[in-house]
């Protein structure tokens, strides 16, 4: 079970709702998102910059960071195909992954299956990690879609307002 520790958004300070359960979805601190800037770590990214998604560019409209102590996911590097992912990528249990390949047919019967990726472990190139400390962030943006961490693609879906939090809206300097 996961220990949430904190709840900000971005890194502005503002205190978001605990969530009631420990289950999760988000990309760890480091993993690389695709934008139209390049490849940028999720932690540099901002509210209202554009990432590339399988359907076109989208705005990130939100983002959520919480620090957690619990199991995550670990996917070796190009298990899922060709550079998916460029490198290893630790994912929160309840990511949803876009599949498209083999498995979706094979293990859903469909074209494509977004599914979480605790339902893809193998204990091989998929696996569970006992107990992490990091990171994770989970982005929302203007429509649901799957944007690219690492060379996998992520399903996100439009955040459902319930209170208002001011985004971070510009660059911190190092």
């Amino acid at each position: 079970m996961a220990k949430l520790i904190t709840g900000h958004h971005a890194m502005h300070g503002t205190t978001m709702p605990q969530p009631t359960s420990t289950r999760y979805g988000g990309i760890a601190r480091g993993s690389e998102v695709r934008t139209t800037e390049g490849p940028l770590p999720v932690e540099y990214l901002l509210v209202g910059d554009s990432v590339v998604t399988h359907s076109g560019v989208q705005k990130i409209t939100h983002i959520h960071q919480t620090m957690i102590v619990g199991p995550m996911i670990g996917i070796r590097s190009c298990c899922l195909g060709f550079e998916r992912p460029t490198q290893a990528l630790l994912l929160a249990p309840q990511t949803r992954v876009l599949l498209r390949d083999w498995r979706a047919r094979v293990l859903y019967g469909k074209k494509s299956a977004l599914v979480p990726v605790e339902r893809l472990v193998d204990d091989a190139f998929i696996a569970p990690i006992a107990s992490v400390r990091v990171q994770i962030y989970t982005l929302t943006l203007d429509a649901s879609a799957a944007f690219y961490a690492n060379g996998v693609e992520i399903g996100t879906e439009p955040m459902r307002v319930t209170a208002k939090a001011a985004p971070l809206t510009r660059r911190i300097q190092a």
